[in-house]
C-alpha cells in the first residue's frame, strides 16, 4: 500500500515540475521575444 501511495506522490510531483518548467520557459520565450521586438523598432 505504501508503494502505491509513493507512486501517486512521485507522479504527482514529476506533474507539478514538468507544469511549473513549462510556465517558466513560456514566460522566458515571451521575455525573450519583448526583447527581440524593441531591437527591431
Amino acid at each position: 500500500m505504501i508503494d502505491v501511495l509513493q507512486g501517486v506522490v512521485a507522479l504527482v510531483v514529476g506533474a507539478t515540475a514538468a507544469r511549473v518548467r513549462g510556465i517558466a520557459l513560456g514566460l522566458l520565450l515571451y521575455q525573450l521575444l519583448g526583447v527581440m521586438q524593441q531591437n527591431l523598432v
